[in-house]
């Protein structure tokens, strides 16, 4: 197998003149130092998302406190216009993917997810793809310029990728969503990462190949050192993106953690390795170090990860306990914030996220979980009926909800079984202050047996708001006589299981100003709930009603 090129023989004639000549042509045509460009229209991308991310925090950030303060909001011809484009955008952005591009190809949930990353894919490609050459005429001549863009551009993602791992960082503080709704944009990036890599290895095997078979491949790579050239790199990479899905992780949740950060740190070495020197690609290494070591000391100055606290826990029910945690005077938790739970002795290093059930006016951290498997099985296997305390860790605050819900008029909150969790302290806080017109509450469980978790919380609510507060709890099993059963007082108690969509869609005629939903509960509840508010766009885009507003939805991870 032999190639030419103007000529010359790629193989039997390296060194001569002609082959000189061509070469030295060959760099002046596509300069080599120039592909390191590339990696900075990465960050170039990566900067712009972020700045206008940022810029629609402080708009709302701003918006929201002036409504608290005033309690109202003239609104402004530059107020409209933000409403009218954010009710457009969430028209679209609001509705899920398809199921089976979720399921299947693990794309994310809504579709303005998902158009962020196939507009950014479309980015990388056109970036990395579109410029010629993609190959020198031999491979004497240096190395192929679609490998080294390539190559540039998956290191320059490299700070993003170790930016949104982090439970604190700086995509979180300036965008105010929580790690656990970038989680997917962090698993996107590494994707992304991961086929601008195979981009950049492909050129490596098929020019030697093409120019002298097997024999010639086997003997490049032999004058390679077995660590610089990229392999080590490629497969841990591999195992990163690949093996460490969040289907995958659901089922491993409790080794998958420790997998992914020792694989992570053996492919920043390898990649160290072989980057180092070229292009000053080494520098967006020292600057992702730089990034994830700022990330980890603010963690853990801000958490509890250095301190251990009392914790009592208890049954509730049959099928749940309350861990309440005191001491807590140094944490500030807002509504829909979750902590992580270490206890000693017990599962150390499990890593588990509970929601915050209790609101940041009271001076213990409450948790109410119904156990599964691995620690919650564990600590509630060891309960009897006493309480019994242990030493816990407690790492955290984290997530939460980027928008005050004391700024809306009215808020709708939909839960299923357990998801309750991450909507009564939205439903305690409100019903204490009471800013908002009126709040209500859809929750859906199996049995009447499921309500003893939230059953005086959701009483207290009640009576503190009177009439202004007003929940419907769906009972989606059948009643059977055995079934003890529990009432809570002044909630609309209704048999069978809901169409959520139905439920959203009645809710038209009682729009508000500013109206808010939450949601916490299984996907197909979050998806119809979604559709829903979509679909209630329009009520902000009606010509001529300037009655609504703005209709936000906020979904509450739940099982990510």
């Amino acid at each position: 197998m032999t190639v030419f090129y103007d000529g010359v023989d790629c193989l039997a004639d390296q060194g001569s003149d002609l082959y000189n000549t061509l070469k030295i042509e060959s760099s002046a045509q596509v300069n080599y130092y120039r592909q390191a460009d590339y990696a900075l229209y990465c960050v170039y991308f990566g900067v712009v998302a972020a700045a206008i991310i940022l810029f629609k925090n402080v708009i709302y950030k701003v918006r929201d406190k002036r409504v608290i303060q005033n309690g109202f909001e003239n609104i402004s011809f530059m107020g409209s216009i933000i409403d009218v484009t954010a009710a457009y955008c969430r028209l679209v952005g609001y509705r899920p993917t398809p199921l089976v591009l979720t399921k299947v190809l693990s794309f994310p949930r809504s579709l303005a997810q998902t158009l962020f990353a196939v507009a950014s894919a479309i980015f990388l490609f056109c970036v990395c793809l579109i410029p010629h050459f993609w190959y020198r005429g031999c491979k004497g001549f240096g190395s192929p310029p679609l490998a080294i863009r390539a190559g540039c551009m998956a290191t320059a993602l490299l700070p993003f990728i170790f930016s949104l791992s982090g439970k604190y960082s700086f995509v979180s503080l300036i965008s105010g969503i929580g790690y656990e709704k970038l989680n997917w944009l962090h698993q996107y990036v590494g994707l992304a990462c991961l086929v601008l890599a195979l981009i950049h290895a492909i050129p490596f095997i098929h020019q030697p190949l093409m120019e002298g078979g097997l024999l010639n491949l086997a003997e490049v790579y032999s004058n390679d050192d077995d660590m610089q050239h990229g392999v080590p790199t490629l497969i841990c990479l591999f195992i990163l993106v690949v093996l460490f899905n969040r289907h995958i992780r659901k089922y491993l949740y409790e080794i998958s953690f420790h997998i992914h950060w020792i694989v992570g740190c053996a492919f920043f070495a390898f990649l160290m390795n072989h980057v180092y020197g070229m292009l000053d690609m080494q520098n967006y290494l020292w600057a992702t170090l730089a990034i994830w070591a700022v990330q980890w000391v603010y963690r853990v100055s801000k958490s509890g990860l250095a301190s251990v606290r009392e914790a009592e826990i208890v049954k509730i029910g049959d099928k749940s306990m309350q861990i309440t945690v005191f001491n807590v005077k140094r944490y500030s938790w807002s509504c829909g914030q979750h902590c992580f739970l270490r206890f000693p002795g017990a599962r150390i290093f499990d890593n588990h996220p509970f929601s915050v059930a209790s609101i940041n006016e009271d001076d213990y951290m409450r948790f109410v979980i119904v156990p599964r498997k691995g620690l919650t099985k564990k600590l509630y296997e060891q309960l009897d009926e006493q309480i019994q305390k242990k030493r816990v860790f407690v790492d955290g605050p984290y997530g939460g909800c980027s928008r005050n819900p004391l700024s809306f008029d009215r808020v709708f909150l939909f839960s299923t079984g357990g998801g309750i969790t991450g909507t009564l302290p939205y439903l305690t806080q409100l019903s204490k202050n009471m800013s908002a017109l009126r709040v209500d509450l859809f929750w859906v469980v199996r049995s009447y047996e499921d309500l003893e978790i939230a059953k005086s919380e959701i009483e207290s609510s009640l009576d503190m708001a009177n009439e202004r507060v007003r929940v419907h709890i769906y009972i989606a099993n059948q009643f059977s006589v055995n079934e003890k059963k529990i009432a809570i007082e002044g909630a609309d108690i209704i048999h069978g299981k809901p169409n959520f969509g139905d439920v959203v869609s009645s809710l038209r005629s009682g729009l508000q100003a500013r109206n808010m939903f939450i949601t916490c509960g299984n996907s197909s509840m979050g998806r119809e709930v979604a559709q829903g508010v979509a679909d209630l766009q329009s009520s902000v885009l009606r010509s001529g009603d300037a009655s609504v507003q703005e209709v936000f939805l906020h979904n509450e991870e739940f099982g990510w």
